[in-house]
């Protein structure tokens, strides 16, 4: 980093891509976000775990200069625990949440979907959780991508649930780099007909705008009656359609004036609480 600050002046933050980063001691973490702001001075960004997040830890982290968290909620529970091996839990993500919002701290939340083995009840179980976030935050939404030598490959494999995924490990990280819409595309007339497995668009749209837009009581009658009815569809197309719009400004915004977004941002958050 002191090479960084005297080579390259004009850089402005750090962003840590470690998965977890409260992997180390609280002694360390202590240490790294002291002399980052005395030595420094720049904002950063982290990837957290919520099982391992804690008032204490943000605090140091909010003191450091942190500005913005990434995190993953993932699956349900059900998922977390029987599929994915996670630790994680919706009440440890809805406390790590609470916890950021109680120190202002920007957070994206990551999902995984397109899974075969997940059901309906494991997609109410995530949009409820979302739901009760505290709000606006984002929504990174993955296609559960399968590595060889993992266990959970070797597990479709003997299940039969190989065959039924739609990415593979190299189109499951590059779909990423494209905009939510253009992946919304692509799985509502491009992969759906492959015979592979994608989450129900229905519910893949609920996912993305229950973060920024839409009334808790909203979206949990528009869960309660059923997400892939006609109504649900309507109500979540409307929903839909705010939050396209809302991130469309956004992106158009950044792009055209960085400082002008950045404080439309700083309002924003303020004003949602």
């Amino acid at each position: 980093l002191a090479y960084i600050k005297k080579t390259l002046p004009f850089t402005c933050g750090l962003n840590i891509q470690d998965d977890s980063f409260y992997l180390g001691s609280d002694e360390w973490i202590t240490e790294f976000c002291q002399e980052l702001k005395k030595r420094f001075g720049w904002p950063f960004v982290v990837r957290l775990m919520p099982r391992l997040v804690n008032e204490k830890r943000i605090k140091l982290l909010k003191e450091g200069g942190v500005e913005f968290v990434s995190m993953g909620i993932q699956g349900s529970d059900r998922l977390n625990k029987e599929v994915y091996g996670r630790l994680e839990t919706s009440e440890n993500f809805l406390k790590a949440c609470r916890i950021l919002r109680q120190y202002k701290i920007k957070y994206v939340i990551d999902v995984l979907l397109d899974n075969p083995y997940e059901t309906e009840e494991d997609l109410k179980d995530i949009a409820y959780a979302l739901n009760k976030a505290p709000k606006p935050f984002g929504v990174n939404a993955f296609s559960l991508t399968l590595f060889p030598g993992t266990e959970l490959c070797k597990r479709a494999k003997a299940e039969g649930y190989y065959e039924k995924f739609s990415t593979d490990p190299y189109e499951g990280q590059t779909l990423q780099t494209y905009s939510f819409l253009t992946k919304l595309y692509r799985h509502e007339f491009d992969l759906g007909k492959t015979g592979k497995y994608t989450t129900p668009v229905p519910w893949r749209k609920l996912i993305y705008a229950i973060a920024p837009m839409a009334q808790e009581s909203t979206v949990k009658r528009i869960i309660e009656q059923g997400v892939l009815t006609e109504k649900g569809i309507k109500e979540i197309d409307r929903l839909y359609k705010w939050y396209a719009a809302e991130v469309k400004f956004g992106n158009w915004l950044k792009e055209t004036a960085p400082s002008l977004f950045r404080i439309a941002i700083n309002i924003y958050m303020k004003f949602r609480g």
